[in-house]
């Protein structure tokens, strides 16, 4: 096959994947929700992903945002480096890049995890 129609058929793919997965999820929902209220179950107590109502206090911190955050800015400092590492030493080696920036993402999520307990026990005092 020629290298565009492989291309356009990957491109194809993805745009029907992204777009259909998504009413799928949302289709397979709403078949669960009409099983357990034909069953005479509350979907509400009984479905895991059940969103809360809007204004409703949550049941702990959240610390999503603070945790991807490190990790990208940490994957980011590391491709960096590595780009800067590869460029001054003259190694064209991919390798290169990409460990310094699992590296980096790693130290990150490492940090973020000591900052995390630090933060954690002092709630707890």
């Amino acid at each position: 096959m020629d290298k565009d129609i492989i291309g356009l058929l990957i491109a194809l793919v993805a745009i029907i994947g992204g777009l259909g997965l998504p009413f799928f999820v949302l289709y397979q929902q709403n078949r669960e929700r009409r099983a357990l209220i034909e069953k005479g179950m509350d979907p509400n107590l009984v479905h895991r992903w059940a969103r809360s109502k809007p204004g409703a206090k949550r049941s702990g911190p959240t610390h999503g945002p603070l945790l991807w955050g490190s990790l990208l800015v940490g994957i980011g400092l590391g491709i960096l480096l590595g780009f800067g590492v590869s460029y001054f030493t003259g190694i064209n080696n991919p390798i290169v890049v990409n460990g310094t920036a699992v590296l980096f993402g790693g130290l990150a999520l490492i940090v973020y995890h000591g900052y995390w307990k630090k933060h954690e026990g002092k709630k707890a005092d």
